[in-house]
């Protein structure tokens, strides 16, 4: 599975116009109710700190959002009925990806090995945790699309997302998702806006020490965790 990674991002690339809206996905806002589950209430996440990291975020500020994210799980503790610290699992590794591809367009090499080097030891500890991804688009027919949620081509039983910055430059993450015990159907589907969650069971940074590909993860136990059908919420 990581070694066809690999070989997927110079077709993957041919299709950076798929971006468009996709990467500006990558926010907080469900319109669902903020209950914790966590007992000290001063230890929840305010409404104005979310906002302070979307927007880090949206402008791929990665060292701000990499701050914000690690010291928000830090203050968390323990995870909330919203599974918070399951979403800002996801965004800190996102973000430590995206300082490996700043330093590198940047030609930075002390500070790409040191990003490069934090994101391996980051993304290692994190193994067996559970993550929450960002709102994505389902796509019954990927064609190489990047930013969508689609079938493994290489992998049954897998979904698949090649996770781009912004400007479908560079794939900070390719991700495998095991969906064998919850399936998802992605012709019925396609269109549709879903978040998804898994257990992170394995990582490989790219061995080329490529900026067009910093990174495959690998998923067990995927899950659903919200899906909004095609059009919804519009008149």
């Amino acid at each position: 599975m990581f070694d066809r990674s690999l070989k997927l991002f110079v077709i993957i690339l041919l299709f950076v116009p798929a971006v468009f809206a996709q990467t500006g996905k990558l926010v907080l806002d469900e319109n669902v109710p903020n209950i914790t589950g966590t007992s000290n209430k001063s230890n929840d996440i305010s409404s104005e700190e979310w906002s302070e990291l979307e927007s880090a975020l949206k402008q791929q500020d990665w060292t701000k959002t990499s701050i914000l994210a690690e010291q928000y799980i830090q203050k968390l503790g323990a995870e909330t009925k919203d599974l918070k610290l399951a979403r800002l699992r996801y965004i800190y590794l996102y973000s430590l990806a995206g300082k490996v591809v700043a330093y590198s367009f940047s030609n930075d090499r002390d500070q790409e090995e040191i990003a490069r080097a934090r994101l391996k030891a980051a993304s290692q500890a994190y193994i067996g945790k559970e993550f929450v991804f960002p709102v994505r688009k389902v796509l019954g027919d990927c064609e190489g699309a990047i930013n969508f949620v689609c079938d493994s081509a290489e992998n049954s039983g897998y979904l698949h997302i090649s996770a781009t910055n912004s400007e479908g430059t560079s794939i900070l993450f390719s991700e495998y998702v095991e969906m064998r015990r919850v399936k998802l159907d992605v012709k019925k589907h396609n269109e549709a806006d879903v978040i998804l969650g898994g257990i992170l069971k394995g990582v490989r940074p790219n061995p080329e020490r490529s900026n067009k590909l910093i990174m495959t993860l690998e998923f067990e136990d995927g899950y659903v965790h919200r899906i909004y059908p095609k059009n919804y919420g519009k008149n």
